[in-house]
């Protein structure tokens, strides 16, 4: 569900190297309703926090995992997938991952 399309906000707001080869990336974003991410993957597993609206993730294999303020879902590497702003006011998430 959902209509994909680019965020209206996305900016990197921490990238933190760990010292042994790999570094933590935080992203802010904001989605409109309604909208979607491309399906996709990831390298790596990550989470999206979400600060305000809610989001739901679509995982190849899962049910849908719904999350409203508050709360996280986890997004693991290789899997199709996609988030999508299933609330009537835009979302506003942290994306963090370690790569």
């Amino acid at each position: 569900p959902g209509q994909p399309t680019r965020s209206l906000e996305s900016r990197e707001i921490l990238r933190a190297p760990d010292g042994h080869g790999h570094e933590t990336i935080v992203n802010r974003t904001v989605r409109a309703p309604g909208t979607r991410a491309p399906i996709h993957f990831h390298d790596a597993g990550g989470l999206t926090c979400v600060l305000e609206g809610e989001m739901t993730l679509y995982l190849a294999g899962s049910e849908p995992q719904k999350a409203v303020a508050g709360q996280c879902y986890f997004m693991p590497a290789d899997l199709p997938m996609s988030g999508v702003n299933s609330g009537s006011v835009n979302a506003v998430l942290l994306d963090i991952f370690t790569v």
